[in-house]
């Protein structure tokens, strides 16, 4: 296992998780308590929620969907190979993903054959929250993961399934919240695991870890399962639910980031570096009409010069960073009203306050970005 992220998770082994209480909870009505803070009103049809500044909308979210985004940075951002097609377009680092339609196997097989790397990680194209990936992906096991992948895709109901093969980096998988421009907040989302105390066995280690669990409101309802996927992913290292794992420890439940797959969330706002915000700003404003996305990243150190761009999502679940398992709570929504308010103030010819006038500064950096991306993106356009 990498070493910081090791360093890291023994760390937060010594820490108190976050346990949250129906009182605290501000789950189904995010955007609701944000518009009391800040003294806004809100109307609500269906899933669409607007934002009024007086008796003017300023703002509007659909479900998870912020007004401003674009039906072409919605069309995009949802295939992932297309996504990171446009930003090696921009010259962003990205895992460099192989495309195979799921007729593809032998073509898979062949790519895997011939790489100069030995371990892969197997997506579907078009699903979302972890389904369907395999990690630890190899020329022995490609077989297996594709049908394995390819099962869960039909299961699902796409239409077309296919995949990408992205080499595999064993890293810190973040979320970076930007908001309208601006950065908003960042998580890490920790692989399940448990850590040895030199007296415990795996099968006891987990199942505090379901006790401490089951104390809060937002992860009570993830708890690890001792089935026969996780039992197979302790066999993998060399463990078994009875083993004691010597102090500090560390073995992998799954590989799976995803919080419903039971990864702990730690807040890293204030730890995680310049040029990894810088990059999520740089690969939302590559994308034609986003300017408010969860970009996903897979760096060796939080304070690295350099990441791999993931993914963007447009529809981000940005209630994770309202529950954080370890870490301070972040209001993703207050700022999303906020910055949509400062757009609105600008473009309306009011006036702004000092906070505001921060922010715009912000959300100014971000625009260019944005324009140098639009300028080289009509240049490319004009030469063909």
């Amino acid at each position: 296992m990498n070493q910081s992220k090791l360093d890291m998770i023994i760390q937060l082994n010594e820490e108190k998780p976050n346990c949250y209480t129906v009182e605290e909870n501000v789950v189904n009505n995010f955007i609701g308590h944000a518009a009391k803070e800040l003294r806004k009103k809100t109307k609500v049809s269906g899933k669409i929620t607007e934002f009024y500044h007086v008796d003017k909308v300023f703002g509007s979210i659909n479900g998870l969907l912020p007004g401003s985004t674009g039906k072409t940075a919605y069309r995009i951002c949802k295939n992932k190979f297309e996504t990171e097609k446009l930003l090696e377009w921009a010259d962003l680092p990205t895992l460099n993903s192989s495309y195979f339609t799921h007729e593809q196997l032998k073509e898979a097989k062949i790519f895997i054959d011939e790489s100069v790397h030995n371990k892969f990680v197997l997506k579907p194209i078009s699903l979302g929250s972890g389904k369907g990936i395999i990690f630890n992906v190899d020329r022995e096991n490609i077989g297996e993961s594709w049908n394995r992948s390819l099962e869960i895709q039909r299961n699902r109901k796409v239409e077309e399934p296919s995949f990408i093969l992205q080499n595999y980096i064993d890293g810190f998988d973040i979320r970076i919240c930007i908001v309208e421009g601006q950065f908003a907040c960042a998580l890490w989302r920790v692989q399940p695991h448990v850590v040895g105390d030199g007296n415990s066995t795996v099968r006891e280690l987990i199942a505090r870890k379901n006790e401490q669990r089951q104390k809060s409101l937002y992860f009570q309802r993830f708890l690890y399962d001792m089935d026969e996927v996780l039992i197979e992913k302790i066999r993998s290292q060399k463990k078994d639910l009875d083993s004691i794992l010597d102090k500090d420890e560390v073995i992998l439940l799954s590989d799976l980031g995803n919080l419903a797959a039971g990864a702990e969330s730690v807040d890293i706002t204030k730890m995680v570096g310049e040029n990894l915000i810088n990059l999520a700003l740089k690969s939302v404003a590559a994308v034609p009409g986003l300017y408010t996305a969860g970009v996903d990243i897979l760096t060796e150190n939080l304070k690295a010069d350099i990441g791999y761009i993931i993914e963007i999502n447009t529809n981000a679940n940005h209630k994770v960073h309202y529950m954080p398992y370890y870490g301070e709570i972040r209001t993703p929504y207050k700022n999303l009203m906020e910055n949509m308010l400062v757009k609105y103030k600008l473009k309306a010819g009011l006036g702004l306050d000092q906070r505001e006038r921060r922010i715009y500064r912000d959300i100014t950096k971000f625009n260019n970005y944005k324009e140098i991306y639009h300028s080289k993106l009509t240049n490319l356009l004009m030469q063909k």
